[in-house]
């Protein structure tokens, strides 16, 4: 007997949802969101109130009101993120230098890959990695590379055959060792 999905009983955010729910529960709601938009992690959030993650979940799944929240708490804690990289990338942080197990000063570091992966969110027609595709057989693998499939092909099955040959005499040569023992 094939089982039903359980349907979940009232959304948290109406009245009659607010009326049922444990005031513990209804304590938790506000600071579980806050929690989700700090850290971005619901499982971690969920650990710290002790709140099953399957029951947070099954919340956002059948309250829209709640997914909305959950959705914006997401979103504030991106551009938490975003702005901690583009922090790192364009002002620095600074990292001690020591010296004979003293410290002797700071040096300020910048993230160039932080840079980068932030002009490609921001400018991506400019800054996007550019991949050219193209459905002629003959055409080079690499823009620029004249080597056309079937030589690329012959080379790669011949690395496979002399990788072959390798693997054996080394399965050989084993088999040898262990003969002599």
């Amino acid at each position: 007997m094939a089982s039903k999905k359980k349907e979940w009983p009232y959304p948290f955010c109406t009245d009659e949802g607010l009326e049922r729910m444990s005031s513990r529960m209804k304590s938790y709601l506000p600071r579980i969101l806050e929690g989700i938009a700090e850290h971005g992690n619901p499982t971690r959030v969920c650990r710290e109130f002790k709140v099953n993650r399957r029951t947070v979940y099954e919340w956002r799944h059948n309250d829209p009101l709640f997914c909305q929240r959950w959705e914006e708490a997401i979103e504030l804690s991106a551009d938490v993120l975003e702005a901690e990289a583009q922090r790192r990338a364009v002002e620095g942080y600074e990292r001690p230098i020591y010296q004979r197990g003293e410290l002797i000063g700071h040096e300020t570091m910048y993230s160039d890959r932080l840079l980068e992966f932030l002009l490609k969110g921001a400018i991506p027609s400019k800054y996007r990695d550019r991949i050219q595709h193209s459905t002629d057989p003959d055409a080079p693998l690499i823009p620029g590379d004249e080597a056309n499939k079937t030589d690329v092909a012959n080379r790669i099955a011949f690395l496979l055959d002399q990788g072959l040959k390798r693997q054996e005499e080394k399965g050989n040569d084993e088999e040898q060792g262990n003969d002599e023992e």
